[in-house]
């Protein structure tokens, strides 16, 4: 007789117990990683022992009425995947045997699980692993000498080098960027398939916020978009293949994919790519109204992580979850403030997000790219001291108004360390800014420079080698990698990074005359007026 699912927290099968409530596959009591459509396959088949599973009882169970995919081939290989976790085979079944044209049943003995033993068995684990998490100690670090030896041009130079860092630029690998243990994703620029061409800002847009939702997930490395930008206007002779790409931007996936908006209806296709192989491994396409907008974006970036396996800490589950409604309008405008920023308008960029605060005043991305916008104007346009109090003021308000952003934790850590002095709170902000968001780059480089000064040396570098991984192909991540490198002493890896920066940006003479600078300090006078 089958158990029905709200007498039981679990099933035992074989070697296999499944937690429901924890949504956990175990193995001899050893946690084995399943993925989300994967688990509720199982879940269902569990639930009607012996029974008939239908394809349409899968297909209803697993996609919603909103998400369009190939359903035959998606489903088999929803199956595949789960035959694979539990070493089963279609030919000769021991779990999961196929009813031809109609479904599958599971064939073995299944017993339900009580709560309380699941709940005492997580308990165990949960103690096992807390007991052997210890904090690493931080060795102590000598203040680098570099200001009592660089020469006053050098240091002219060096504050222009800042200014980069400070600002951000547009850009277009390095050696030695050591090889990661999780999966490494590259989303590439989603083309736009919109009729109204008039809105061309949409897709990119739309890119930078799936690449922002993936960041928020610790168990991914995500590949910043200054790095995959140049891909955007590829055609298929000047595109590489998907392993070369793969090889140069050292990921492990790649997605890609497209948008199309009609009114306030707004569809994103996205593939998912396992770029050694160069196969397709998932594809889902999701249709929301332009208010759920967010909501769409994080429903993407989670099935993707759950796709590849990713585990989820219940803090990245909760700022996933935490999509919230805005009015087409509100995001119009702020899509449009967007693009002007894009473009260097700074001064229209001011204006435009105050429009999109009076629309929505409780609309914390608009304050926080508002607070850049004073940043980069009051830069170039100065004087800074008058806009720089501006800036802190609506970044504390996007903090405020949603404390998961990075963006604001970044830039007050950057005006409470370069402008107030502030180091402590200074590093509390950077530190904030790489929790919410590991895959930062900006947020790893701005912290590297801040550990430079402070004399730092090996968490600087530390911090320069994450960046670079996360940021291979762009020209002002590898220059400012050089500044951390040069700031501690590390005149040979500083060469490196201005060298490669040059070469994705050839006209950035900042590049070359940092090269100057080093090998003045070399005492490679010949090579330096080069």
């Amino acid at each position: 007789m089958a158990t029905q699912p709200s007498e039981t927290s679990g099933y035992g099968f074989g070697a296999f117990e499944l937690d429901v409530d924890a949504a956990t596959l175990r193995k001899h009591g050893s946690r084995i990683r399943l993925q989300q459509k994967p688990f509720e396959a199982l879940k269902l088949l569990l639930e009607k022992p012996g029974m008939l599973v239908t394809r349409e009882e899968l297909r209803v169970q697993l996609w919603d009425a909103e998400t369009f995919v190939e359903f035959d081939d998606s489903l088999n290989h929803v199956i595949k995947r789960l035959r694979d976790v539990l070493s089963d085979s279609a030919d000769e079944p021991r779990f999961i045997e196929t009813v031809a044209g109609q479904g599958y049943r599971f064939i073995a003995r299944v017993e339900p699980i009580a709560g309380a033993k699941l709940l005492a068995d997580n308990s165990n684990e949960r103690h096992e692993f807390e007991s052997a998490s210890e904090p690493l100690a931080r060795d102590p670090v000598s203040r680098p000498n570099w200001r009592e030896r660089v020469a006053v041009p050098a240091l002219v130079l060096v504050v222009a080098s800042v200014a980069y860092w400070f600002l951000g630029t547009p850009s277009t690998t390095v050696e030695g960027v050591s090889e990661l243990k999780k999966p490494v994703i590259a989303v590439l620029p989603l083309a736009d398939l919109s009729e109204d061409k008039s809105q061309a800002y949409i897709a990119p847009a739309m890119t930078d916020e799936l690449i922002a939702r993936l960041a928020r997930i610790g168990g991914l490395q995500v590949i910043s978009r200054t790095s995959t930008a140049r891909f955007e206007n590829s055609d298929d002779y000047s595109m590489p293949s998907m392993p070369e790409l793969a090889r140069e931007l050292g990921a492990t996936h790649v997605v890609e994919g497209n948008v199309t908006r009609a009114g306030n209806r707004i569809r994103i296709t996205a593939q998912l790519i396992d770029a050694s192989l160069d196969r397709h491994v998932w594809v889902g396409t999701y249709t929301r109204d332009l208010d759920d907008i967010i909501e769409l974006q994080s429903q993407v970036a989670l099935d993707i992580a759950r796709e590849i396996q990713v585990e989820l800490t219940p803090q990245e589950e909760v700022r996933l979850a935490a999509a919230y409604s805005v009015r087409p309008e509100v995001y119009e405008a702020y899509l449009e403030a967007r693009s002007l920023f894009e473009a260097g308008h700074m001064a229209e960029a001011i204006e435009a997000f105050q429009q999109v605060i009076e629309l929505d005043p409780d609309f914390a991305p608009a304050y926080s790219w508002l607070a850049d916008s004073y940043i980069v104007f009051g830069w170039w346009r100065g004087p800074p001291v008058d806009l720089l109090p501006k800036a802190k003021l609506v970044a504390l308000k996007a903090r405020e108004l949603d404390d998961s952003l990075a963006d604001p934790h970044l830039l007050l850590a950057k005006i409470r360390a370069f402008f107030e002095w502030e180091w402590a709170d200074a590093e509390q902000h950077y530190q904030r800014a790489i929790e919410v968001s590991p895959s930062y780059a900006k947020a790893y480089l701005g912290y590297g420079v801040y550990l430079a000064v402070l004399g730092r040396r090996q968490e600087a570098i530390e911090m320069a080698r994450r960046a670079v991984e996360l940021d291979p192909a762009s020209a002002s991540t590898l220059g400012t990698a050089g500044d951390i490198y040069y700031f501690t002493d590390n005149n040979a890896k500083a060469l490196s990074h201005y060298r490669t920066a040059s070469v994705f940006q050839p006209d950035g003479a900042l590049w070359y005359a940092m090269q100057g600078c080093v090998y003045t300090d070399m005492g490679e006078y010949e090579k330096a007026d080069r």
